[in-house]
């Protein structure tokens, strides 16, 4: 049953809760219900070639070519990527990730920090990556739990347990955590946080609710590190939230931002001054994309 936007916003807006003896941070809800300007759709290419895009993150100019978008397939694809001009959303370049052995090349998230790249499970393993080239990537040790609470017992099982579909990361100082890690099972965001080696690690303690269950597609941090973006699939119309504080769950506020992209959503990346871009999975090659502008409205 798909639920349509305006319902999944209600859903948003009223979902303060506690789910059994985790913490549900949802932040203010006065604050949570002013009005906001949305996102509009800005010239982009329509598709990218690469087959069920499913996690995307936006980098700055680098290794020989302007600002772009590296996007990655799910299951099936054997770590296929594509890399993309972040303006116009032209070809770049393509490869694949080396995957190691044992686990699911499930990659559902995929975020920066600093040099080094982060690729999620849906099963709750994380590989990480060093950068060698425009379309290079090693794999950096070998895939690892994000938690021993949140992954599935068979490494190699896929959309199971909290059934995760995104990771957002900064590498800007702050307080508290450094991104989350997107459950559609659960409809929200577990904190993650750097280890000092580089590696990752979730905190099921904090968590922030944003949509219902089965809805959430994924999350993307804003490079000025002010503003998280949570995207829902088509069932919850690919609408997008946008929260600022996101840092503590506790004092999390979430905007509304309506419809954005095309196809059925389960990608997200986030460009400077609240560029947005959505890629959808359409189960085959090309996947549907869209950029979008979601400006911040002045305080």
């Amino acid at each position: 049953m798909r639920l349509m936007p305006l319902a999944l916003l209600a859903l948003i807006a009223c979902s303060e809760k506690e789910t059994g003896d985790r913490r549900q941070g949802t932040g203010d809800r006065r604050r949570e219900t002013e009005e906001t300007e949305g996102c509009t759709p800005r010239a982009f290419a329509s598709s990218v070639d690469v087959r069920e895009a499913s996690g995307a993150v936006w980098v700055p100019a680098s290794f020989g070519l302007e600002a772009h978008i590296v996007v990655v397939g799910d299951s099936g694809t054997k770590g296929a990527f594509a890399v993309i001009d972040a303006e116009k959303g032209e070809l770049l370049g393509k490869g694949n990730l080396p995957l190691g052995e044992g686990v699911s090349d499930d990659i559902e998230g995929f975020a920066r920090a600093g040099d080094l790249y982060h690729a999620l499970a849906s099963n709750g393993r994380v590989r990480t990556y060093r950068r060698t080239g425009a379309t290079a990537f090693e794999l950096v040790g070998e895939p690892y739990e994000l938690h021993p609470e949140l992954v599935c017992a068979q490494p190699m099982r896929s959309n199971c347990k909290l059934d995760f579909e995104g990771l957002c990361l900064t590498d800007l100082p702050g307080a508290g955590c450094a991104g989350y890690a997107a459950s559609r099972a659960k409809g929200m965001l577990v904190c993650v946080t750097i280890r000092p080696d580089g590696t990752l690690t979730a905190d099921p303690e904090r968590t922030l609710a944003v949509a219902p269950p089965m809805v959430l597609s994924g999350c993307g941090i804003a490079p000025e590190g002010d503003r998280l973006y949570a995207g829902m699939n088509g069932f919850g119309g690919n609408a997008v939230v946008r929260v600022s504080d996101w840092r503590d769950p506790r004092t999390a506020r979430k905007e509304p931002l309506g419809p954005a992209g095309t196809g059925f959503c389960e990608g997200e990346a986030v460009g400077p001054g609240g560029a947005l871009y959505r890629f959808s999975d359409t189960r085959g090659t090309p996947s549907l994309m869209s950029a979008l502008s979601c400006p911040v409205r002045p305080p």
